[in-house]
């Protein structure tokens, strides 16, 4: 057998790209459902809400969180054009239907670029994205601008004790802790409003069966910003 080339798996889980990438987000897709389907039911959905998720790939849990409330817009942003072209293909119809759409991001400075107006969005969450915040503070304020004042934003990460176990993170994973993740989004405004911690058991990307820890972390932006 060939040894896994790690520094390709970490490069395509950060980009996905091409032939490649598309295979990565299979995987993903797969291996994270349990960690997309906690954070989406966490969500405070109300019906015609604006949320945006950072990060979707390939949009396959789309359908999930499209059905927790009627009148909901969707809005999925993701610097990879593979996972755009990708998640729109699988959406086709609820695109249609004026309830999703999708968006390219650029990097500028270490982090993505909101094409949206301040104060867009009700809820915004993203799985698995914040071990690539090369400008954390940055992106942070950046999501922090565009959600609406008494809005929430959930991000789902891995344990940095479990992340720290995988060979691809070493290539440029920036790693936390549910206390530094909190600093982090504190410092950019944001309140905190709890955090949940679960485990699961998954293929990583890796290959062998393992028991994931992963935190669900919720904090607000006040009524008043």
């Amino acid at each position: 057998m060939e040894t896994p080339d790690f520094k390709a798996i970490a490069g395509q889980l950060r980009h996905p790209q091409g032939e490649a990438g598309l295979e990565t987000a299979l995987r993903m897709a797969e291996n994270n459902a349990g960690m997309i389907r906690s954070c989406i039911d966490q969500l405070p959905l109300q019906p015609g809400d604006k949320v945006l998720e950072i990060g979707p790939g390939g949009g396959a849990h789309l359908p999930y969180l499209i059905e927790k409330t009627r009148a909901l817009h969707y809005t999925g942003a993701d610097i990879s054009e593979t996972m755009i072209h990708m998640a729109t293909e699988a959406n086709k119809a609820l695109i249609g239907k004026g309830l999703a759409s999708f968006s390219q991001l650029t990097i500028q400075d270490g982090y993505a670029r909101l094409p949206f107006a301040d104060n867009s969005f009700d809820s915004i969450f993203t799985v698995n994205t914040i071990y690539f915040w090369d400008n954390a503070a940055a992106q942070a304020l950046e999501l922090y601008r565009v959600l609406k004042p008494g809005g929430i934003f959930l991000t789902c990460f891995a344990t940095e004790a479990f992340m720290q176990g995988l060979p691809f993170t070493q290539y440029n994973f920036n790693l936390y802790t549910p206390g530094k993740a909190r600093t982090l989004l504190e410092e950019a405004g944001f309140f905190y409003s709890g955090m949940r911690e679960e485990r699961e058991t998954i293929y990583s990307n890796a290959g062998p069966l393992m028991e994931r820890d992963f935190i669900v972390l919720t904090v607000g932006k006040p009524e008043d910003r």
